[in-house]
């Protein structure tokens, strides 16, 4: 039995935040005046155990709940050498433990009506298991069982090998992602961020059990894991419990520490791959965006979503949409489409844009793209803010009824954020405190005549010209 002793309690009540402090947590009182019908029973609270192994709950009264052991590494823990290792660690979850057959654990999966997912980022991988809340205390040993004893049997790993030279053949065809791989191939050259999920093929039919096994030793540790659960009601006490009897014989102490996460720069370049049979051009910039916990972020994000989402696809005639909305609309227009991204990362972010328009038109279209961000810097509209606002406010409060959504969202906070599981309260409340200026003055710091990194895949011949598109970005103060 886990004794109150052996960990570290975090909890949160109704109301209250907790601030991190040199020597001990300070309780606040928070005056939140969002009002979320699901809030009220969906505060996070959070143990750290022994091993600084740390457990957090985000209750509702779902009947379905979604438990997941988080660890912090990803493909920036490989090497160049061993790049793609983690994708193929994902595969190979859930096919045989040293006590649980690939035909058991399926059976016990089936049985409860659970499914085990494993996704993969560049800093984090998330091991998942959803189903009946009731079953939750049971999920958390599956998916501490898959973590903890996976076997990474050699016939399973030729296999999964294959098939993963076979979706990198198959991905080909998916041009907006190897345009991004492109973007951050250039974006952090030399770097791991650098790196493609999946790894290449020659990484890839290279690897071998040794690889894996030394990956998980040397990053696989207590204070880099997290155990959560979101949905349904859970236990926090039993959670614990089965978190310390699974996991708490995790070691915490680490090897070569100084190589563990390397500041990965930022690089202004381009890259062009040219393909002039395809039909469309496939174009991404990303500028130098900031870190998780930085206060900047959600002013960056708001920036994304004033420019939004739109595709030729969506049909209409361009009324209500912003600038850029309507040049999609737009018969004559060979702006096909024009989507903004915000990626935040542990030490370092990339925000811009992705757009596809014909080969005729692309040159116009970069410079259409450029023009708008420069009038986001210097004359951001206050009504186009306000609908950002509620947009982005709206994607914040829905999150809280998607279970992948809390997932990723608790092991950033608990990752890369404030230590502890941030409220959707606070999250409004900073989202609605931000001014036309603050927006602007952010807007100045990240866009304005900064450099930018970009990629471009298909008939590229006309890709609006870099150095004209810094000054582009420049504009003028009259």
């Amino acid at each position: 039995m886990l004794t109150r002793a052996s960990r570290k309690v975090v909890r949160r009540a109704p109301g209250t935040l907790f601030i991190r402090g040199a020597s001990k947590d300070v309780v606040k009182n928070a005056d939140t005046h969002l009002k979320v019908a699901a809030t009220g029973k969906s505060l996070p609270i959070m143990y750290s155990l022994v091993n600084d192994l740390r457990v957090a709950c985000y209750h509702n009264d779902s009947e379905m709940s979604s438990t997941a052991i988080h660890v912090e590494a990803g493909t920036r823990n490989e090497t160049s050498e061993t790049n793609g290792v983690s994708n193929l660690i994902a595969r190979l979850a859930g096919k045989g433990t040293s006590s649980t057959k690939v035909e058991e654990m399926q059976m016990k999966l089936s049985k409860m009506g659970a499914s085990l997912d494993v996704n993969v980022g560049r800093e984090v991988t998330s091991f998942v298991v959803t189903g009946f809340s009731k079953d939750s205390i049971e999920h958390a040993n599956i998916v501490s069982e898959v973590v903890n004893s996976s076997i990474f049997d050699e016939n399973a790993i030729t296999k999964e090998r294959d098939a993963i030279v076979t979706e990198i053949d198959r991905n080909m065809e998916n041009f907006p992602q190897i345009t991004m791989d492109y973007l951050y191939s250039v974006a952090y050259e030399g770097t791991p961020m650098s790196q493609s999920l999946t790894g290449s093929i020659k990484n890839i039919q290279s690897l071998n059990r040794k690889d894996i096994m030394s990956f998980i030793k040397g990053n696989y540790k207590a204070p880099r894991m997290i155990v959560t659960s979101v949905g349904g009601k859970v236990d926090l006490d039993k959670l614990a419990e089965a978190a310390e009897k699974n996991l708490g014989g995790i070691n915490n102490t680490f090897e070569n520490t100084q190589d563990y996460c390397k500041p990965c720069r930022f690089t202004a370049m381009e890259v062009q791959h040219r393909d002039d049979d395809l039909p469309l051009a496939h174009v991404a910039m990303g500028f130098n965006g900031c870190a998780y916990d930085s206060p900047d972020r959600i002013p960056l994000r708001l920036l994304a979503e004033v420019m939004g989402a739109h595709d030729k696809s969506d049909g209409g005639l361009g009324q209500g949409l912003n600038t850029l909305g309507k040049a999609v609309q737009n018969p004559d227009s060979g702006l096909y489409s024009v989507t903004s991204f915000s990626h935040f990362y542990s030490d370092c972010g990339l925000f811009g844009n992705y757009y596809v328009a014909d080969a005729e038109n692309l040159y116009d279209a970069g410079l259409f793209v450029c023009h708008f961000w420069r009038n986001q810097c210097l004359n951001l509209i206050e009504s186009n803010l306000m609908r950002a606002k509620r947009s982005l406010k709206g994607k914040v409060i829905d999150d809280i009824y998607s279970l992948p959504a809390l997932q990723g969202k608790l092991a950033q906070d608990l990752f890369f954020g404030p230590g502890h599981p941030e409220s959707v309260e606070e999250t409004v409340d900073k989202i609605e405190s931000f001014t036309v200026d603050q927006i602007q003055a952010v807007a100045v710091e990240y866009i304005r005549d900064q450099e930018f990194a970009r990629s471009a895949y298909g008939p590229t011949e006309g890709v609006f010209d870099y150095n004209q598109s810094i000054d582009a970005l420049r504009g003028y103060r009259w």
